[in-house]
Order: C-alpha cells, then structure tokens, then sequence
C-alpha cells in the first residue's frame, strides 16, 4: 500500500446531529456504551490550504444516555470533540473542519478515536498543487490489497474521443489531461492491469461511476473504492447441455464495454489465460455481459448477463449453434 505520513492540522470546529434513534429522550438509569461505526473525510482528496470535513458515526448501544469524545486526527492528535447527549439506541453523527496544511502530496490516514479507546481511520489523498487542466482521482481497495499496477479507462459518452488509459500509480492515483477544450460527459471504469492474472479479491474490471461532466477548469475527481471481488462460475452449454469447449475466446464485459478475454476448459468453464482456475472475479452489485464474436462476423454474439456474488452464484448459459464460433 501506499507510505503514510504524520502532520499536524490546524484548528477543528465541530457540530453534532442526531441522525437516527429509537429512544426519544426517555429517562434511563443504565450505563451508556458508545461504538464508533464510520469516518468519513469530504472530499477524500484535497489540495494544501483546502478544507475538508471529517465525520463520524457513534451508536449508543448501552442502557442509559451519556456523552462521548471523539478525537480528529491526520495520524496525530488534533482536537477533542464532545457530542451532545446520546441515547441509548440512537444513532448520531459528529462533523469537524479541518483546514489541510502545507504538506507534501501524500496519502495520509484521517482518523476519529472514540473515548481515547477505539478508532477508525480513511485515507484521504492531499496534493500540494493543481497546476495542470485535468481529471486527477485515487483507488483504494476494499480487500487492503494494492492496487499499482492497474489502469483507470476514461470513455467519453458522446464519443468525442477515443478511449483513454491512464495509470495507477505507486501512491494509488491516477491523473488525465483534458482531451478536449469544450466540456463534455465521461464514464470511467477499473482495469486491474498487471494484477489480473490471479485470484486475489481484485475484480479484473469495475464501473467507477456512471457518468460525470469535464469543463476547462481543473477538476479533482473523488477518491474511489475498488470493491473486493467474488470468483464466479461461468459455463456454456449447447442445447443437450453438454460443455461447449472449442470457442476461441469468450469476452466479460462492463457497461462501458471494457472486457478481459477467457478461454474455456474441457468442462465449459471460463477460465483466464494466465490462471490455473476457472472462474472470473467479477464485483458484487455489478452487471456485466458475456459474448463470443463468431468466426467470420465481426458482431459479438450475447450469451447472458452475469453479476458478481459472495455466494459462489454460477451461470449457465446454453450456446445456440456453436459451430459458428469454431476456429477448426
């Protein structure tokens, strides 16, 4: 993953919110006991001399209301942070600002410690300057798996310009320089690049969003999170249900269109070239299409749509006429 440094801030100011609860304000003679479920920094990247704000999510799951402290920091101590009463089942929310200092460009954990006892932490990405027209964002992975190595492809959604890739760098970042000097509408989406040979929780492709605009100006894109992948079993059959083995390659493709390549094993199975496993890491929640492109027709041929699950879901997908795949 990418090194982490330690700065100090400057001074936080903070607010509370109730955001959800059951209670009421009911008097209670019990103890309180506070969890600190989710920090958050918005935006999650930021240039030196901006200001972000941090939250954090504390619970009462105890049996009587009380305070807590939560305590803001960029891997140092910054501020204490009381809340206002909490009751026992609810829910409440706790923001600070904080103005992000000089600091070299970096990735640097943003945490909130509850009661000096436990803590959270999220990454947030800092960047000394801005100084040239273009679209600059981060990954993190879900797994806390490193992610250099892979590739962010940028399409635009008129079609104004071809496809562009852009790496991922050893801090995790990824920066595009504006293709055009109009505005226009792009789609973006994951490629794990030199980590796609092996099963390791990174899905091969993921949409990173549907679609965001692009003006003359600098635009600071958000940072996102690769979510962890799920091996899912994809198979093809013919009619009588028997493995379909000699089609020369099979695509999985995203809603952009980005795709990886398989080939098949003597069980019908998709399996990546480079993997000694069948199967294809697809991300839960997502969608993608699996298509064969025949032998002499240059139009994919669509077999089904296929979505990535942590329950081992597998696809069958019956192949209508397989000879016109063949390559014999």
């Amino acid at each position: 993953m990418a090194n982490r440094r330690k700065f100090i801030t400057g001074v936080v100011a903070a607010s509370t919110m109730t955001i959800a609860g059951c209670s009421g304000g009911q008097d209670t003679t019990g103890e309180p006991e506070f969890e600190i479920r989710e920090v958050r920094s918005s935006p999650s990247i930021a240039q030196s001399g901006e200001e972000i704000t941090a939250a954090a999510t504390i619970s009462n799951v105890g049996e009587g209301s009380g305070t807590a402290s939560v305590e803001f920091s960029l891997d140092v101590t910054q501020s204490s942070v009381e809340t206002e009463s909490i009751n026992p089942g609810d829910v409440t929310q706790i923001t600070t600002d904080i103005e992000v200092p000089l600091a070299d460009s970096e990735r640097y954990d943003l945490t909130a410690t509850l009661d000096e006892q436990t803590s959270l932490s999220t990454p947030v990405d800092i960047y000394e300057e801005l100084s040239q027209n273009g679209l600059y964002g981060s990954v993190v992975s879900a797994a806390d798996m490193s992610l250099e190595g892979s590739n962010i492809r940028i399409i635009s959604v008129s079609g104004e310009f071809a496809d562009n890739d852009v790496a991922v760098d050893d801090v995790e970042r990824f920066f595009s320089p504006h293709i055009k000097s109009v505005s226009y509408t792009l789609q973006a989406t994951f490629s794990a690049g030199a980590n796609a040979p092996e099963f390791d929780k990174i899905p091969d492709i993921s949409p990173l969003q549907n679609e965001y605009s692009v003006t003359n100006d600098v635009e600071v894109l958000e940072q996102y999170e690769i979510p962890e992948g799920y091996r899912t079993g994809i198979k093809l059959v013919d009619s009588d249900g028997n493995p379909v083995t000699d089609i020369p390659f099979v695509s999985v493709r995203d809603q952009i269109g980005n795709g990886e390549r398989y080939t098949l094993n003597e069980e019908g199975y998709l399996i990546h070239p480079e993997r000694s496993e069948p199967g294809v890491i697809l991300p839960s929640d997502s969608t993608f299409n699996v298509d064969a492109r025949p032998e002499r027709d240059n139009r994919p041929v669509a077999f089904g749509e296929v979505s990535g699950s942590p329950d081992d879901e597998e696809f069958v997908f019956e192949v209508s006429e397989p000879n016109q795949f063949s390559s014999s």
